[in-house]
């Protein structure tokens, strides 16, 4: 098996684990429609189908049916931290930095303990050129979840991102 149909088969992994994901959130929702944590679980995954390094869906389509199911969470219940990181993790994909960075900050503020959230702000923070600050924010996701081997992973992949060009 070849790199390419490695990747191809671990993408169609990936898709199927997000649809089921969102399957099953739509079980949950279909007994308690107002379940935000459920309601927040589905925009992800909706996230998460269209994001590059994951199902490779790249259609808009998934990004705002993402943002619609966070922003649905935050009407339920404006505490919920994962929703906030999940609606800064797709402003960024929808290149609305403002919102990304107010979304991932009201994530770490309802908890700092959030590994995800910044694992996303250490992307927000290469993306807009301030790269020693990303490099704490993935620091500090991979000492909030050590063993999470995502973290690890996008550690590096940050590294790259905040090296300088020559």
């Amino acid at each position: 098996m070849n790199f390419i149909s490695r990747v191809a088969f671990l993408q169609q992994a990936y898709r199927r684990r997000c649809n089921r994901g969102i399957e099953y959130s739509q079980r949950a929702l279909s007994l308690d429609p107002n379940f935000a944590l459920c309601v927040y679980r589905t925009g992800d995954c909706q996230i998460l189908l269209g994001d590059c390094w994951g199902a490779g869906d790249f259609s808009e389509g998934n990004f705002l049916r993402g943002q619609q199911s966070a922003s649905r969470a935050l009407e339920l219940d404006d505490a919920l931290a994962e929703a906030h990181g999940t609606l800064g993790h797709v402003s960024m994909h929808l290149f609305d930095w403002p919102r990304a960075e107010k979304e991932l900050r009201r994530a770490l503020e309802l908890n700092p303990n959030y590994a995800q959230a910044c694992l996303w702000q250490a992307y927000y923070l290469a993306f807009t050129g301030q790269f020693e600050d990303s490099i704490a924010s993935i620091n500090c996701a991979l000492q909030l979840d050590p063993l999470r081997w995502p973290v690890e992973y996008e550690r590096r992949r940050a590294a790259l991102l905040c090296r300088p060009i020559r």
